[in-house]
């Protein structure tokens, strides 16, 4: 059982558990654990049981694929209040169809099958609410797939670092901090990292952005939009 602790943040707002009464709630988030993952953990594997259902209360998590040559297709960036492992809800659960992997330390809260099967019949809107975050998740990926084919390379990763700063950015004096490198910026915005690089280059010479050691700082998001 998980402990008071165990709490989602007060300013995080999960769609896993909207509308679903404050006493209700405190009896689902009771069922799960509480479990610590350090960065580059892997925590689901692609075609495993889904054994598990996971709901990110601190840190981020890379939800992606690997292709057979190794590398690395990525799904979707993870953060709080987002979860994965939804499969498990199911009677007889589907396999994972992707890979989970902490991109730094992370609290996850994790109910088993049998637990999350139990209060989704308790407590019907808890698989309302499930259904309602993977039609979000299929309608990013068709999103950025309408992107790929109306969008130049500019474009779309100037969509990323926007999405980015709104989801995960930290404001600062000098503007939004995000958390990513070159490879991982790519890897979102389906271009190479050396495309991902000149375009970061051009609107740092421009002010719009700055970049540090793993940071991406965004000055004038306005100039972003330009693109």
């Amino acid at each position: 059982m998980a402990s008071s602790e165990a709490q989602p943040a007060s300013n995080l707002p999960p769609a896993f558990l909207a509308s679903i009464p404050r006493h209700e709630t405190a009896v689902i988030l009771a069922a799960a654990q509480l479990k610590n993952f350090g960065a580059k953990r892997v925590i689901i594997t692609a075609g495993d049981p889904a054994a598990h259902l996971f709901l990110i209360r601190s840190g981020r998590v890379k939800y992606f694929r690997s292709t057979s040559s190794g590398v690395d297709i990525i799904f979707q960036w993870l953060t709080p209040g987002d979860v994965f492992g939804l499969g498990t809800l199911l009677k007889r659960p589907f396999e994972y169809i992707g890979s989970a992997e902490a991109m730094e330390n992370c609290e996850v809260l994790v109910w088993n099958h049998a637990s999350i099967r139990s209060l989704a019949e308790l407590y019907p809107q808890l698989a309302e609410n499930a259904l309602i975050v993977i039609q979000r998740y299929m309608l990013a990926y068709v999103e950025r797939q309408v992107s790929f084919s109306e969008q130049n390379a500019g474009q779309r990763l100037a969509a990323l670092l926007l999405d980015l700063g709104n989801r995960t950015g930290r404001v600062s004096p000098y503007g939004v901090e995000i958390d990513a490198t070159n490879e991982q910026l790519s890897g979102l915005a389906d271009m190479t990292p050396f495309t991902a690089s000149r375009w970061l280059s051009k609107w740092q010479r421009q002010g719009a952005v700055s970049k540090k050691r793993g940071k991406i700082v965004i000055h004038a998001p306005e100039t972003l939009l330009v693109e």
